[in-house]
């Protein structure tokens, strides 16, 4: 499938995806709309058979999805390179993100992420709402006490 994401053709290797990520719903958040971006960004990403398959490297919105760059192949960072895929394909995981459509073979043999798309925002949900910050604890005051 040929697409056309930020002025760059893309030739995404989708037809590797479960049907449900190529009919996904307008937004493209899956179970993640009130996470965080700065929760995802960084988070260990694992194959349906518990592999670590890659790291989230960003979060970008194209043509009305939300797709997640990831950091796949290499060692210890030489040789790795970035794909994106749909957020919709990730789901939480104890202590990490579980990627059950693809393995570490098919994400390896997939073109290179080219930078298409908007970065989402690390202060704000995936869905685009922004993040309170949490108010300032006051200074602590030392108060000393006489001693006997």
């Amino acid at each position: 499938m040929q697409e056309l994401i930020g002025g760059g053709l893309v030739v995404a290797a989708f037809s590797a995806l479960p049907v449900a990520a190529q009919d996904q719903p307008e937004g493209g958040y899956g179970a993640f709309a009130d996470t965080a971006v700065s929760e995802l960004v960084g988070q260990n990403v694992l194959s349906a058979v518990g592999d670590n398959v890659g790291e989230v490297e960003a979060l970008v919105s194209a043509d009305g999805a939300v797709l997640a760059v990831l950091g796949v192949g290499g060692f210890l960072g030489f040789g790795e390179h970035d794909v994106a895929v749909p957020l919709t394909e990730l789901s939480p995981a104890e202590g990490a993100l579980l990627l059950e459509g693809l393995d570490r073979e098919t994400l390896e043999a997939m073109p290179e992420y080219g930078g298409e798309g908007e970065p989402l925002a690390m202060n704000t949900t995936v869905a685009g709402a922004p993040i309170a910050e949490e108010p300032a604890l006051p200074d602590a005051t030392v108060i000393e006490t006489p001693t006997e």
